[in-house]
C-alpha cells in the first residue's frame, strides 16, 4: 500500500487507498474500485520536529536542557512522519526531556541556560480582571 487517506468521505464512507501492483501482470486501467479490509497497527514513539535536529556529517544531534545546562545528544532516528514532518526517535532522548526547538551554531556543550519566565500581566489586563466578590 502506498497511501491510505486518513479520513473517509462523509457521504459515501469510502476511504481512498493507493496501491502498487507487483509482478509482471499489471492492470491496464487506472482508478479501479475494490472492496476489502485493511489491517493497521499503531505504536507510540517519541518524535522530534525537524527544526530541532542538528546535522554533523552523518550524525543527527539535538540540544537537551538538563540541570540548567545544555547537552549535545546523539540521536538514532527512525522514519519521518509524512504528515507532520517530525522524526521518530529510536534512541537518544527519553520522555520528558526538554530540547531546544530552534538551535543555532553559537551553542556550546555545558552552556548554562535559563527558561524564560511567563510575562507578567499588564496593568490593562489586571484592570479588566474581575474583582473579588464582596459579601
Amino acid at each position: 500500500m502506498r497511501r491510505l487517506n486518513p479520513a473517509a468521505n462523509a457521504t459515501t464512507r469510502q476511504v481512498e487507498v493507493l496501491v502498487d501492483f507487483t509482478g509482471e501482470k499489471q492492470p491496464r486501467l487506472a482508478g479501479l474500485y475494490a472492496e476489502g479490509h485493511i489491517e493497521t497497527s499503531s505504536a507510540e514513539s517519541l518524535t522530534l520536529p525537524a527544526t530541532a535536529l542538528v546535522r554533523e556529517g552523518d550524525k543527527s544531534l539535538a540540544w537537551r536542557v538538563k540541570d540548567g545546562k545544555i547537552q549535545k545528544v546523539t540521536l538514532a532516528l527512525g522514519d519521518r512522519d509524512p504528515r507532520t514532518g517530525d522524526f521518530v526517535l529510536r534512541d537518544g532522548l527519553a520522555p520528558g526531556d526538554q530540547v531546544i526547538r530552534h538551535p543555532n551554531a553559537l551553542l556550546k556543550d555545558g552552556q548554562p541556560v535559563q527558561a524564560a519566565a511567563a510575562p507578567a500581566p499588564t496593568k490593562a489586563a489586571a484592570k479588566d480582571a474581575p474583582s473579588p466578590a464582596r459579601n
